[in-house]
């Protein structure tokens, strides 16, 4: 995604950077010496339980350990580490840059390796979600003055448009891009319309022979899902990102 550096008002709401692997539940048991290595900059600490399918007691407790997710996050909310016992997700909300984002992802992930060990990895993903707030006075014309969507927009011309969303799956050599995109809906400020419009980046390896380090591949997604972004806004969008004027 665009850095700080060359766009002042970046659409970006959430960044978030995920390691699935095979489960193991070696990582509950090692959670608290985990914890203590960033329980200055994570404070807080919830729980998140994915709902469960009936099944036989015997089995439930193991399953039910197996699909919980602790969480820890800084004190102003803004960071999120989110841990189960078959993935590893960052996320943050606060987005300053590439540069500090990785250099933090990094350190995470070095520090939750050294105390859990070696994982058999299956995917491997990073995500830039961006809400784009675009002047709506003249329907869909409007969105193909900002950006290049995914749809054919002239079979809408003259029509209102409320939403809208459209979901492509790219191939890029040995990586996926799923790319979510379409209006969302509408809001008002100072008595002008803007349209709400997702441009939602998911680019990601799926596979059992992942070896080298995740974090260390966070440059090449990086990289691409920049590159279709770029593809994705048109010129007066980009202005818009540099001096936050619309013309």
């Amino acid at each position: 995604m665009p850095e700080s550096k060359k766009f002042a008002y970046p659409p970006l709401r959430e960044v978030a950077f995920e390691v699935s692997f095979l489960p193991k539940l070696k990582v509950f048991d090692n959670l608290s010496d985990f914890q203590e290595t960033i329980a200055n900059d994570y404070p807080y600490i919830g729980e998140e339980q994915v709902v469960s399918l009936p099944m036989p007691l015997q089995v439930r407790d193991l399953a039910d350990r197996v699909k919980q997710r602790l969480v820890f996050e800084n004190s102003s909310k803004t960071k999120m580490i989110r841990i189960s016992a078959s993935s590893f997700n960052f996320v943050e909300k606060s987005y300053d840059s590439f540069t500090s984002f990785s250099k933090e992802l990094k350190s995470l992930w070095r520090r939750f390796q050294n105390k859990m060990g070696d994982f058999s990895i299956n995917r491997i993903g990073l995500r830039y979600i961006n809400r784009l707030s675009l002047p709506y006075t003249n329907g869909a014309v409007d969105v193909t003055r900002y950006t290049n969507p995914y749809y054919d927009v002239a079979r809408f011309e003259g029509t209102d448009i409320k939403t809208i969303q459209i979901e492509a799956r790219l191939v890029e050599k040995d990586k996926y891009l799923n790319v979510r995109s379409g209006i969302l809906g509408e809001e008002s400020r100072d008595g002008q319309r803007f349209a709400i419009y997702l441009l939602d980046y998911d680019c990601y390896e799926q596979t059992q022979k992942i070896s080298a380090s995740p974090a260390s591949r966070l440059n090449s997604y990086h990289s691409l899902i920049e590159k279709r972004f770029l593809c994705d806004i048109r010129e007066p969008y980009k202005k818009y990102m540099r001096n936050g004027v619309w013309r």
